[in-house]
């Protein structure tokens, strides 16, 4: 599994719990692809997680 990232706000110690997931299926909105892409998934995304990779297979 991924390392537990560990950081510090004022006041407190903050860790999360990383995981990470693979998956294959269709794009069936390829705008909200993009969104995801763009933003980020999960509430991880302020200390460096929620990273979506995307590759397009053709068959």
């Amino acid at each position: 599994g991924l390392t537990p990232v560990v950081t510090s706000k004022p006041g407190h110690v903050v860790t999360l719990r990383r995981v990470e997931f693979i998956a294959a299926g269709s794009v069936v909105d390829a705008a909200a692809l993009h969104a995801l892409r763009t933003a980020g998934i999960g509430s991880g995304k302020a200390y460096g997680c929620g990273l979506l990779l995307a590759l397009e297979v053709r068959s």
